[in-house]
């Protein structure tokens, strides 16, 4: 018994194997993309058999693929993946004649582990197959046969024997190929051979172009280059091959172009001379004619994406340009962090010191979330209540960090996405701070002017009482020269001192009756008329308990008579030196308080009972173009009209009766000039009675229009904002369609095409072999039905096209069920006849629905030829289609037993393309329509299903017919 153990005697005897085995084995590891896609193999072992098979070492450094690429295209790289994929074993027999190998294959894979095993063998070393020998012996035989016409000229007539017969040979293949070929000779270019394929390609026979030069047999053939082309193959003796080649032939009497894939080859006899050219050709004008039209279905598509862009592009730079030149503060805050996503010139301006573009609310203007206003935001972002806030008080910190009042007019209204929730919000504000301050600053002061107003007046009422309560001073002087008689208590208290009676008023009172007044008193006495003067300056005896002073009198000179004869003069003298004063006072207060209220830009005037002016501020003078001065004493309608007298009558009558009135007003004051005001009138209340009331007018007609420009900015920016979010909703859906259809386009379109170019693989290697009969119909067979493919995919795409939005032209008038069920009734009859299935309809409930009758039409086909298709073969098929309506939809379902469906998979039920049961005939297409159709018209579609049991589907439209309402 050996002593090794069975481990390494496994790997000893498996390397033994490997090394004497006549099969090729080879160990592969696979190779993965940055998708994760399976692309390629890098060889890990091969041993000795294989080595020499692939003439490669034991581990090649070069990929599969990079080493023998037609692995692709002979399948044997799928059939490898498959296995590794799957991990079942593949087998695959190939005659691989690329890459430096030539031989029939045999081979095997399977995965092991995370590797893959391949075994192959070449036939080479292995009995051939009776083609393969016949091929071979053929060859061997042309060998052996060229090898002897060199060694022995006496076989000569052998050769020409062999000669005659391979040209039978070759004459036989003109005749039966499946392509056309022509031969070529001389200068002229004449046609020594042609097949009937190829004369038919020229619209002639045989026999009418055989033996002639190509321009005179085939003469709608000049000036298009062909015969050229052949002359340089026969100089240069260098094949031409031409790929899709165009050329002009006469059909039916009009020339049209057709195009051609053809090689133009020099061929030689047995002693390399050159005998000709020929042409072996096939038309192809079906697929070039295929594929422009493809490219020019993406050219449209391509136009149609652009167009989309563009339309995007520019609807956003409008709103960005909307947002940036509004006159308002606008900012968007997004999520419910609320970061600042977008925001113009004007609400940076608010905030000069922060960075505010993309951060959240809670760090730019973290001050904000513990006020009212953090409030507003998240409620206006949780409930989409919109909030309009006018002269808010809203507490920001400075640029020192201390936090300042200021106020705004604002809108938070809540921003919605497509599908209708809140996604952010949208804040238009005007920063009114400065009105407000101002406002309030007016109003202090105001406050300020109406009580030391009212203060004046009762000090001058107190006067008024205490001039009523003062006796006159009265003096009697007699004579010319006005000696002393009488003087009261009064007069005595102005003139304090010793008696003086007896002596002259200028003697004992030199200075208050100096020369003019004399004049006067002789005047009056020499004459009889009184003399009146009104606070006259004059100057009175000191007092001890009064320092010297000026004081003021009103007088009356009045002369008086004993026995009709004038006596003396009698003296009256009123003092009125705390009246001039209080004057004085008041008018200097009243001057002051002109010139306070002139400056302001607010009109304050003061009406009496009568409703006059009594005091108006110089503002009037902007409104009325008078001087103010001009309307005291004049009535207010007189100076603002018929029109706002009558609108501010009422006011008027509360204010007189006591009661203060604020109000703000529309004022046409004349055709031309008209205000919005905000108005208070005060009343002046004296000892219980009104006798008038101040009147402040403030001019807010610029905050008026203001907010109407708001409101109306705010309209119109949700109206804009309402409409983009429509436009964006319908671009991104057409998007979303266009993306699919190109993918698909470009997906489903391959595959034909894809086969195309693997039958013309085989058509040329058999062309190659010599084998032209079987195989050749099989692939133009095969060739032919790939087109047929191809032109139905076109058709399928085609259809679908019209369903992509803004393609719909059809009214949206009611569409009759119970028509459209019996139209399709009659068309599906044959297929009901065929699978004998039992169909009942009921429609009574809902007869008419408001969509395209068009569409209705295709949705009742494509559900009932489902049905009546997918039937299970072990009962008698039964379909039921209602329609009803229910909480004013239109409801449509098509109920069978047929073969049911497994709804895990329904992501893949509606898309394009593909299929839940191949077995039966179709395309992949219907449902796709079916459901695209149905949104289009605003329904949605549902289905219900068991495997083995049946399915049931239902559309659901949103518009059914004046039936339902």
């Amino acid at each position: 018994m050996p002593t090794l153990p069975l481990p390494e005697r496994s790997v000893a005897l498996l390397d033994t194997l490997l090394d004497i085995s006549l099969t090729a084995v080879a160990l592969l590891r696979p190779l993965y993309s940055d998708d994760n896609r399976l692309t390629d193999f890098a060889w890990v072992y091969l041993n000795p058999a294989g080595q020499q098979m692939l003439r490669q070492p034991e581990v090649p450094t070069a990929s599969l693929l990079t080493l023998f690429p037609t692995a692709v295209e002979d399948g044997v790289f799928a059939k490898c993946r498959q296995a590794f994929l799957t991990g079942e074993a593949q087998r695959n027999e190939t005659l691989y004649q690329a890459d430096g190998l030539d031989g029939y294959f045999l081979l095997t894979t399977q995965r092991s582990g995370d590797l893959l095993v391949v075994n192959f063998t070449d036939t080479n070393y292995h009995p051939r197959t009776p083609v393969e020998q016949a091929l071979r012996a053929s060859q061997a035989r042309e060998r052996e046969a060229q090898a002897e016409t060199e060694r022995l000229n006496q076989e000569l007539t052998v050769a020409v024997q062999v000669a005659e017969r391979e040209r039978a040979q070759l004459q036989a293949l003109l005749t039966q190929a499946p392509v056309g070929i022509a031969l070529f000779q001389g200068e002229a270019v004449r046609v020594a051979a042609v097949n009937e394929r190829m004369a038919a390609l020229w619209g002639r026979t045989p026999e009418q172009v055989l033996g002639q030069a190509l321009l005179e047999g085939v003469p709608e053939l000049r000036g298009q280059g062909f015969d050229e082309m052949i002359r340089a193959v026969l100089h240069t003796r260098e094949a031409y091959i031409g790929t899709e080649a165009p050329a002009f032939i006469l059909q039916d009497g009009e020339m049209v172009a057709r195009y051609y894939n053809f090689v133009c080859q020099p061929i030689y006899d047995s002693q390399g001379e050159l005998l000709g050219v020929v042409n072996v050709g096939t038309e192809v004008t079906e697929q070039v004619e295929a594929r422009r039209q493809l490219e020019q279905l993406t050219q449209q598509l391509d136009a149609r994406v652009q167009e989309r862009t563009q339309q995007l592009a520019q609807q956003t730079h409008r709103l960005a340009r909307l947002v940036q030149e509004a006159p308002a503060a606008i900012a968007l805050l997004d999520g419910p962090e609320l970061v600042f996503q977008l925001l113009n010139a004007n609400y940076q301006a608010l905030f000069p010191d922060r960075a505010l573009l993309g951060r959240p609310v809670r760090e730019a203007l973290p001050e904000l979330l513990h006020t009212r206003l953090g409030e507003v935001l998240r409620n206006v972002y949780q409930t989409g209540v919109t909030f309009e806030g006018y002269e808010f008080p809203i507490p920001f910190a400075g640029p020192d960090g201390q936090p300042q009042a200021r106020y705004f007019d604002f809108i938070y209204q809540a921003r919605y996405d497509e599908s209708g929730a809140i996604d952010g919000l949208v804040l238009f504000g005007f920063d009114e701070t400065e009105r407000v301050l101002r406002r309030q600053h007016t109003e202090a002061l105001q406050a300020q002017l109406l009580a030391a107003a009212e203060q004046r007046a009762r000090q001058r009422q107190d006067l008024y009482r205490i001039f009523e309560q003062d006796p006159a001073a009265i003096v009697l002087l007699r004579e010319p020269d006005h000696q002393i008689d009488y003087f009261n208590p009064t007069f005595a208290g102005l003139f304090p001192g010793e008696s003086l009676r007896g002596r002259t008023v200028a003697a004992a009172y030199p200075d208050a009756f100096g020369r003019g007044v004399m004049g006067r008193l002789d005047h009056v006495y020499q004459t009889g008329e009184t003399r009146q003067g009104l606070e006259v300056a004059l100057p009175v005896a000191p007092h001890p308990d009064r320092p010297q002073q000026q004081r003021y009198f009103n007088f009356t000179y009045q002369a008086y008579r004993e026995q009709n004869r004038i006596v003396g003069v009698a003296v009256f003298l009123y003092e009125v030196t705390e009246l001039v004063q209080a004057r004085q006072a008041v008018e200097a207060g009243r001057r002051q308080l002109q010139l306070v209220t002139d400056a302001l830009p607010v009109l304050i005037g003061y009406l009496d009972r009568e409703r006059r002016y009594q005091f108006a501020n110089e503002a009037y003078r902007g409104w009325f173009h008078r001087a103010p001065s001009t309307l005291l004493g004049q009535p207010v309608r007189a100076i603002v009209g018929d029109a706002a007298y009558a609108a501010t009558s009422g006011y008027m009558e509360q204010a007189l009766a006591g009661e203060r009135v604020d109000f703000e007003a529309t004022m046409r004051y004349r055709a031309d000039f008209t205000k919005h005001i905000r108005t208070s009138y005060i009343p002046d209340v004296h000892d219980g009675a009104v006798v008038g009331f101040y009147t402040l007018v403030l001019d807010v007609t610029d905050q008026v229009e203001a907010r109407q420009r708001v409101e109306e900015s705010r309209q119109q920016t949700e109206a804009l904002a309402a409409e983009l979010q429509q436009v964006n909703a319908q671009l991104l859906r057409t998007n979303a369609d266009l993306d699919t259809f190109v993918y698909t386009a470009s997906h489903d379109l391959k595959a034909p095409l894809t086969n195309l170019e693997g039958l013309l693989a085989v058509l040329q290697e058999e062309t190659a072999a010599g084998h032209w009969n079987d195989t050749a119909r099989h692939v133009l067979r095969l060739m032919q039905e790939a087109v047929g493919r191809f032109r139905a995919t076109l058709g399928y795409l085609t259809e679908i096209t019209h369903l992509l939005p803004g393609t719909e032209t059809e009214p949206l008038d009611a569409a009759e069920v119970t028509s459209i069920v019996t139209d399709v009734e009659l068309d599906l009859a044959p297929l009901v006849a065929a699978a004998r299935a039992q169909v009942t309809v009921d429609v009574a409930e809902c007869p008419a629905v408001r969509v395209p009758a068009k569409t209705l039409r295709a949705v009742v086909y494509n559900l009932l030829s489902n049905a009546l298709k997918y039937c299970a073969p072990d009962r008698v098929p039964t379909v039921h289609l209602r329609c009803w309506c229910e909480a004013q939809e239109a409801k449509l379902a098509v109920r069978d037993n047929g073969l049911g469906m497994d709804l895990t998979r329904q992501t893949e039920l509606f898309s394009l393309f593909r299929r839940y049961h191949p077995h039966v005939e179709g395309a992949g297409v219907g449902l796709y329509m079916v459901k695209r159709m149905v949104e289009h018209a605003g329904g949605r579609i549902e289905v219900r299903s068991q495997p083995g049991e049946g399915s049931t589907f239902t559309v659901t439209f949103p518009h059914p017919g004046q039936e339902c309402s």
